[in-house]
């Protein structure tokens, strides 16, 4: 058991649920202070000393080199949707970058039809990936670890499911990529997005369908969070089905038993790629991704 999530509902402050067709959103923060010297991939690339791009000797589908010149950790979560390069690409591993340091980062590409410069510099797209993209991307590297000691996803199946969703929503799309599904769609949406609008020092959401745990978000610096919550609406109300039904619950009742269960896990440490140490394990047949510094809990993924 990891001691960061031991008796984890002792220290949350819920608000009050949004709901939405069959969801249900609910924030929270937490009563104890974690490491948040860091900030995120949505502030590091105002930075002129901050760069991500293709590798020096040989670009790569599957990686990507993050210069961090800064004097600032940057936190880049996997999901991340940057935009450039030879193709677009979302991260595939949560990832914390050291002030003044280089990782290279696995990633995935989302736009199968180009393999040609549009800017030498990724900048971070407003969107993230498709929330069934996403869970899908967290199963496929959480299994390479496994079985090859590797963050690689299996990228045919991450084109699969770009197609599907183009097909599907009737989006014109010339290279297959996953941007224009947002393009396409947003724009004709009436939903009044201001439903969503996140209180002051909000750090994670615990999202049910149904009444049933089904996404769990936390970071530990409330800004970084709030930049990341915005794009993750997005992708929610892009991929969830169109319902009138709205689900009334107990839904702290239920974070909590979540949590309680969530205790009892026991939760495998994995190479990381940047700083601190990153944990993966499974809670009804959802995959957990960890990240911790200097024994501070700093990322937490439930999907």
């Amino acid at each position: 058991m990891i001691k960061q999530i031991q008796n984890l509902s002792e220290f949350i402050i819920y608000d009050h649920p949004v709901l939405w067709n069959e969801l249900a959103i609910m924030p929270f923060k937490l009563k104890k202070e974690f490491f948040k010297n860091y900030i995120g991939i949505s502030d590091a690339v105002k930075k002129e000393n901050f760069l991500c791009k293709e590798l020096d000797e040989l670009a790569r589908v599957s990686q990507i080199k993050c210069i961090n010149k800064t004097r600032s950790n940057v936190l880049i979560i996997e999901g991340e949707h940057i935009i450039g390069g030879n193709q677009n690409r979302v991260v595939n591993f949560t990832t914390l970058i050291r002030k003044n340091s280089t990782v290279v980062l696995p990633v995935t590409c989302v736009e199968e039809g180009r393999w040609s410069i549009l800017n030498k510099k990724f900048k971070d797209s407003r969107n993230f990936a498709l929330f069934d993209l996403r869970k899908r991307l967290r199963k496929s590297v959480n299994k390479s670890y496994r079985t090859k000691r590797n963050y690689e996803s299996e990228q045919s199946s991450i084109w699969d499911t770009v197609h599907k969703n183009i097909v599907c929503r009737k989006v014109v799309s010339m290279t297959g990529a996953m941007e224009d599904i947002y393009s396409t769609i947003l724009p004709k949406l009436t939903i009044d997005f201001s439903k969503f609008k996140l209180k002051k020092d909000v750090q994670g959401l615990i999202l049910f369908n149904k009444a049933q745990v089904v996404n769990v978000e936390f970071m530990s610096n409330s800004n970084v969070f709030s930049n990341f919550y915005e794009k993750y609406i997005r992708s929610l109300i892009i991929s969830s089905d169109k319902s009138n039904l709205n689900v009334e619950a107990d839904y702290e009742q239920l974070a909590n038993n979540f949590f309680e269960k969530l205790s009892k896990i026991e939760l495998q440490p994995v190479e990381p790629i940047g700083i601190g140490q990153n944990y993966v394990g499974s809670v009804d047949d959802m995959n957990i991704s960890l990240l911790t510094y200097e024994n501070d809990l700093v990322y937490l993924s439930i999907l």
